[in-house]
């Protein structure tokens, strides 16, 4: 092997051996981070910089050299005639014996530079392929990288998006809940003032009659002392429970809309005679939109202002109280008894007298109807019951329903009446979908005490016991 070769090996060992410790230092390892592409190296590769190296080449040009020796025609002399013959002579068969000795070692050697050279083509080519896929490979993993990155950046926009909208539905919520909830407290107060007003005018016309009513029982007072006539003193007459219904209880117009109800359900009963009883009729509303209606209906009423009120409004009732009325009937002759806000002020024993008397007067399909406080609700208790100094004490609905299916009613049920706005009650949380799910699950036990909190503190105020015979 010549000097040249051994020189072209030496400088293309030296390049592979830079070209791989630079890669080291840049990557730090030669083995990609991603999950590479399974290669495939059957095929020629295009030509790279091994391939077109210049010691490759100089190798592929040069790594067979012929064996000279065995051209005796090459061998010359300078010596002329019999004795440059000898030695011409002498020379060729020295050549030709070296020739003989050496052309073994030439052909092995030839055959090892064959090798060696194919042995470079090929691994120039697997290099310069190898340094292509992990081009191809390397500019691969920088368009998924890239990918990743955009669909990262497109992810944290969305959740700012997201987030952004949020606020906004947030900032709107909020917005709109304050506005309805001013909204809500100026019509609670508009209709405050509205319910005062229209209740100061019922008061002034009540006191507009009083005061009329007195004028004419001064005028005609000495007639009334000559005569043997006995007639009621008006001036004894005792107004203080008149004045606290139109107080607290409300103005006619709004009672007359809340017993509608029951003069529906009274035109639904089947009996072949439709007249009621109304016990404590107080101003009379339920007994108007029975008139209305053209059903017979007499109202009952202890209290003498309040009978002065039926008398003006020329509704038919009696002065006295119920169970003595209800004695003076006879069996079978009533197709309903109701009572509003009655039961509440008489004692148990004759809440159960009024319950045998009104089973024995109604008739066959007729109807018993008791409204009263409901004693479930702590605001009903505190905002109407104690409100008034009458009342006895609360019944529970389950005890009258209990007593009236005794007393041999059937089809017994409780009507809930008068439910409290729900700007009374306790609020409950909100939950929206940026919120983690343990507090999603925190918020819902809660709200369902909250719920459980409502229906005892905040219960429906009213109920009314309908029975039937």
């Amino acid at each position: 092997m010549n000097t040249a070769n051994k020189n072209s090996f030496e400088g293309l060992y030296k390049e592979l051996a830079e070209k791989v410790t630079n890669e080291i230092k840049e990557n730090g390892s030669t083995l990609l981070k991603f999950n590479p592409i399974k290669l495939d190296f059957s095929n020629d590769a295009e030509l790279g910089d091994l391939l077109k190296s210049d010691y490759l080449r100089n190798i592929n040009l040069n790594y067979s050299y012929p064996l000279t020796l065995q051209d005796l025609s090459l061998v010359t002399t300078p010596r002329k005639g019999l004795v440059g013959k000898v030695v011409l002579k002498i020379k060729r068969r020295i050549q030709k014996f070296i020739a003989g000795i050496l052309i073994n070692y030439t052909e092995a050697q030839k055959n090892f530079n064959g090798d060696t050279v194919r042995f470079l083509n090929e691994v120039s080519r697997y290099v310069d392929k190898r340094d292509n896929a992990n081009f191809l490979e390397l500019i691969r993993k920088i368009d998924t990288d890239l990918e990743s990155l955009n669909r990262k950046f497109e992810e944290l926009s969305d959740k700012q998006s997201v987030t952004e909208l949020n606020v906004k539905q947030k900032l709107e919520s909020s917005y709109e809940n304050n506005f309805v909830k001013f909204a809500k407290e100026n019509r609670l107060r508009d209709n405050n003032i509205q319910i005062r007003i229209t209740s100061l005018f019922s008061a002034l016309d009540n006191l507009e009659g009083m005061i009329k009513r007195l004028t004419n029982n001064q005028e005609s007072k000495q007639n009334q002392v000559n005569s043997n006539v006995s007639n009621d003193n008006l001036s004894n007459i005792d107004y203080s429970y008149l004045f606290l219904e139109n107080r607290y209880r409300g103005s006619s117009e709004e009672i007359k809309a809340k017993v509608k109800k029951y003069a529906d359900i009274i035109k639904t009963i089947d009996c072949q005679n439709k007249n009621v009883v109304e016990i404590g009729a107080g101003r009379g509303e339920l007994l108007e939109l029975l008139g209305e209606e053209n059903i017979n209906a007499v109202g009952v009423e202890t209290d003498s202002g309040m009978c002065e009120v039926l008398k003006e409004k020329k509704l038919e009732y009696v002065n006295q109280d119920g169970l003595s009325y209800l004695k003076t009937l006879k069996d079978n002759s009533v197709s309903c008894i109701i009572a509003i806000q009655v039961i509440e002020h008489l004692s148990f024993d004759y809440i159960n007298a009024l319950m045998k008397e009104s089973y024995r007067v109604l008739q066959n399909g007729g109807k018993l109807i008791f409204e009263t406080i409901n004693p479930l609700s702590f605001y009903a208790l505190t905002q109407n019951f104690f409100k008034d100094y009458t009342h006895k004490w609360p019944i529970h609905p389950d005890v009258i329903k209990y007593f009236s299916k005794l007393e041999g009613f059937s089809g017994v049920d409780i009507l809930k009446l008068s439910e409290v706005s729900e700007n009374e009650k306790l609020s409950m949380l909100t939950t929206d979908e940026a919120m983690i799910p343990s507090m999603v699950e925190f918020i819902s036990k809660y709200n369902k005490n909250v719920e459980k909190l409502n229906n005892l503190l905040y219960g429906f105020q009213d109920y009314a016991l309908i029975a039937k015979k």
